[in-house]
C-alpha cells in the first residue's frame, strides 16, 4: 500500500514539473545532464511498474497507458566526464506500449517528445531514444527544432556491438568472414545500412534483406561491390548464411529455427527482439545472442532492464559516451554515418566498455556451446 501512494505521489510530481520552471523541476528531484527515453514493451512491464494494475482490466490499462504522461524512472549515477566532472542523469518513461505505439504513430509521436521535454525540464543536455521510440520518431528525425536538448538514437554504437559480436562468435566458432557467406536482415535501416556497408568488406558473400525495395536498391547502388552482396526482400534468404545480424523496426520474432542452416551464429540487435526466443530450445546446432548488452564500468542506472548489475543497452550506453565526451547537439540520427561507429567505438574503448558475456533467451551462453558449432561449421 506504501508503496502504491509512493508510486502515485511520485505520478503527480512528474506531471506538475512539465508546468514549472526548470530550476523547480530540479529542485524536486535533482538534475541530471543527460536522459534516456524507455517505454513499456507490453502490459506486462506496466503491471510490473504499477503492481495495482494487474487488477485492472486490459482495456483499463490501455487507455491509461495511451493517456499517461511522461514519468520518472530513476537516476543513473557514476559517470565521470571525460574533464573530470561528476554528472547523473535519468531514465525516463515514455508510458505507451510497443503495441500502442503502433496503432497511434501520431500520438506516440507527441508522447516521446513530452517526455524529451520532461528530461529538458530536468537538466538534460543530450537525450537518448530507447527501442520503439527512436522507431516512431524515424531515428529521433521528427524531434528535430522541437527541444532544445540534442538527441540521439543509439544506432552508431548498438552498430558498433553488433558487428563486434558477430566477429566474436565467427571466430569462436573457427571461421573467418573473408572465407564466409554474412547477412543482415533489416539491412537497409537506420542500424543495418551500417552493418552492411561494413560487413560487405569482410565477407565472402553477403545476403542484404529488407522489405524496403526502394531503400534496399539504394543501398545496394552505394556499396556496388558486384559478386559480393545480393539484396532480398524474402528472409528465407538467409538459409544460407553463417553469420546473421538481425535488426528491423518490425515489432517481434520475424526470424524462426527454419530459417537457420546448421552451424549459423546469430545475433539479434533489434528492441524489441526479432529473432525467436523458442529457438534455443528447438535448435542445439546454432548459436543465438541478444546483442547491444555492454558492461559499462562502474554505472548503475537504478532500474530494471532485465540485465546483470553494471551492464547497460548499447543505445544507453551510446548516451552515456556523449555524456562522458560533454558533447552537443544531435548524434546518429537517420541513417548512421560510418565515421559515427567508428568513433563511439574509439569512445567506448576509451571510457572501459566492453561487450557483455553472450546470453540469449535460455540465459547465459556459455563458452562450451558456442565450440561445439566447430564441428558443424567446419
Amino acid at each position: 500500500m506504501i508503496h502504491t501512494v509512493f508510486l502515485l505521489l511520485a505520478n503527480i510530481r512528474d506531471l506538475v514539473i512539465r508546468f514549472l520552471p526548470g530550476f523547480a523541476g530540479r529542485l524536486l528531484v535533482g538534475k541530471g545532464e543527460f536522459a534516456f527515453v524507455v517505454h513499456p514493451r507490453d502490459l506486462s512491464d506496466t503491471k510490473r511498474k504499477y503492481p495495482f494494475a494487474r487488477y485492472l482490466p486490459k482495456a483499463v490499462i490501455e487507455v491509461w497507458s495511451r493517456y499517461q504522461w511522461p514519468t520518472v524512472a530513476s537516476r543513473i549515477e557514476g559517470l565521470v566526464t571525460r574533464s573530470g566532472r561528476k554528472v547523473n542523469g535519468w531514465v525516463v518513461i515514455c508510458p505507451m506500449t510497443t503495441k500502442l505505439m503502433i496503432k497511434n504513430r501520431n500520438v506516440a509521436r507527441k508522447r516521446v517528445l513530452q517526455t524529451v521535454r520532461l528530461a529538458e525540464k530536468l537538466g538534460a543536455k543530450i537525450v537518448g531514444l530507447g527501442a520503439f521510440t527512436s522507431i516512431v520518431t524515424r531515428d529521433g528525425r521528427t524531434l528535430i527544432g522541437k527541444t532544445r536538448v540534442g538527441i540521439t538514437s543509439g544506432n552508431a554504437y548498438s552498430a558498433a556491438v553488433a558487428i563486434e559480436n558477430l566477429e566474436r562468435l565467427m571466430s569462436l566458432t573457427g571461421r573467418e568472414l573473408r572465407e564466409s557467406t554474412l547477412a543482415v536482415v533489416g539491412g537497409a535501416g537506420s542500424v543495418g545500412s551500417a552493418c552492411s556497408k561494413i560487413l560487405a568488406k569482410k565477407a565472402k558473400k553477403l545476403i542484404i534483406v529488407d522489405k524496403n525495395k526502394r531503400e534496399l536498391k539504394d543501398l545496394m547502388d552505394y556499396i556496388n561491390i558486384d559478386g559480393v552482396v545480393k539484396g532480398r526482400t524474402d528472409v528465407a534468404s538467409i538459409k544460407e548464411a553463417d553469420g546473421i545480424i538481425v535488426v528491423t523496426n518490425a515489432p517481434g520474432a520475424i526470424v524462426r529455427a527454419s530459417h537457420l542452416k546448421r552451424g549459423a551464429v546469430v545475433v539479434d540487435a533489434a528492441q524489441p527482439k526479432n529473432v525467436s526466443r523458442h529457438i534455443p530450445d528447438q535448435r542445439d546446432d546454432v548459436i543465438v545472442v541478444e546483442s547491444a548488452i555492454v558492461r559499462s564500468n562502474g554505472i548503475e542506472c537504478n532500474f530494471d532492464f532485465g540485465l546483470n548489475y553494471g551492464e547497460a543497452l548499447g543505445c544507453l550506453a551510446e548516451v552515456i559516451l556523449l555524456a562522458w565526451m560533454e558533447h552537443k547537439g544531435n548524434y546518429s540520427l537517420g541513417k548512421v554515418d560510418l565515421a559515427q561507429v567508428e568513433e563511439v567505438s574509439k569512445l567506448a574503448k576509451e571510457l572501459g566498455f566492453k561487450s557483455a558475456d553472450f546470453r540469449n533467451s535460455s540465459g547465459n551462453i556459455k563458452k562450451e556451446q558456442i565450440l561445439t558449432l566447430k564441428d558443424i561449421s567446419t
